[in-house]
């Protein structure tokens, strides 16, 4: 079991070492790009439309979500996996805060109507999904 935890933690710091790594590059890219999200449009959709063709804004779009998926996902694998011994130990509490800071940092940096609408739908079908499996 303490391989387990090992290994464990070594992937742990790798997904934060490349959360925190996309984070920093995504507010570079934000910065570069502040002109055209800042700019007044006359609705939302026209504000998403000239925002995804900005060249390179798919790839973060897409690396945003992976990012995401692993922090929250890796998360909830272990904890669901290790439950009856996860708060015994302090170092457990710390890693589930680190990523739950990281995904709310990477989200308020990544600000945009596209990523927002996407969260939006992601969680209501994850949370349908969540609610809809207790029911075998």
């Amino acid at each position: 079991m303490k391989n387990n935890k090992i290994i464990y933690y070594w992937i742990e710091f790798g997904i934060l070492v490349i959360g925190i790594t996309y984070t920093i590059n995504l507010h570079l890219f934000k910065q570069s790009i502040k002109k055209i999200s800042e700019k007044h449009y006359d609705n939302m959709f026209e504000k998403a439309y000239t925002i995804i063709q900005i060249p390179g804004y798919s790839f973060y779009l897409y690396a945003g979500f992976t990012v995401l998926a692993l922090l929250i996902a890796y998360s909830i694998y272990y904890v669901i996996k290790n439950k009856e011994h996860f708060f015994e130990e302090l170092i457990n509490y710390l890693i589930i805060l680190a990523n739950v800071i990281l995904v709310i940092i990477t989200a308020y940096v990544f600000y945009d109507p596209i990523f927002t609408a996407a969260l939006i739908m992601f969680g209501v079908v994850g949370g349908a999904i969540g609610i809809f499996s207790e029911y075998k």
